[in-house]
Parts: structure tokens; sequence; C-alpha cells
């Protein structure tokens, strides 16, 4: 190892680099002159297509959401007055089935008064008073 290096040595010592620079000077103009812009320019524009996709995309997501939102509440509309309409007839025929054992409560009740006083033969007086 000692004498490869030292025979870099001699070989950078005697020829001053003369052979090398030219070509680290191509290398340095192929890179910081040609390449690097190219891939900087690059960049930028697939920064500004990235920037432009993820707008796209957002709009397209709040138009979807949109449109999907406007459709679910079609739905939900039909579908509340389907259920509401269901709903009302149930609470109408609970409230008439309510009343109907209210009136017959009512008879049960007046019959029993009836028998009651008519047992002990004395007039029977509505609860209005009549």
């Amino acid at each position: 190892l000692i004498s490869v290096l030292r025979r870099i040595k001699e070989l950078r010592t005697l020829s001053n680099c003369r052979f090398l620079w030219a070509r680290i000077e191509a290398l340095d103009q192929a890179l910081c002159e040609d390449v690097a812009p190219n891939v900087a320019t690059s960049c930028v524009n697939l920064m500004a297509l990235a920037s432009v996709a993820a707008v796209g995309t957002i709009i397209q997501y709040k138009v979807w959401r949109h449109l999907k939102d406007n459709k679910v509440v079609g739905q939900e509309l039909v579908r509340f007055e389907t259920t509401h309409s269901r709903f009302s007839l149930r609470i109408q025929e609970l409230e008439d089935e309510r009343q109907r054992r209210e009136i017959q409560l009512k008879a049960v009740h007046q019959q029993a008064l009836e028998e009651t006083f008519t047992a002990h033969g004395n007039e029977i007086k509505d609860d209005d008073g009549a």
C-alpha cells in the first residue's frame, strides 16, 4: 500500500496534475453548467405538477362530496317521508286505541255506578252534575 501511495505522490508531483486538471474541468463543466440546471428545472416542473395534481384532487373530492351529500340528502328526505308517514299512522292508531279504552273504562265505570246506586235505591248523577 505504501509503495502505491509513493508512486501516486510521484506522479502528482511530477505532472502537477496537469493531465487530470483538464478532465476535472470537463467534469465540472458537464455537471455544474449542463446537468445541474436541467435537474433543477425538472425538479421545479415536477413540484409544479404535483401541486396542480393535489389541487385537482382536492377539487374533485369536494365536487364528489357535494354531489354525494346532495344525493344522500335526497334519499334521506324520501326515507324520512315514508318513515314519518308510517310513524304518524302508528301514532294515530295508538291514539284511537287509547280513546276506545277510555270510552270503555267510562262505560264500565258508569255501569258500576248504576249497579251500585240502583242496588241502594238512590238516583244516579253524572260526573258533570246533571
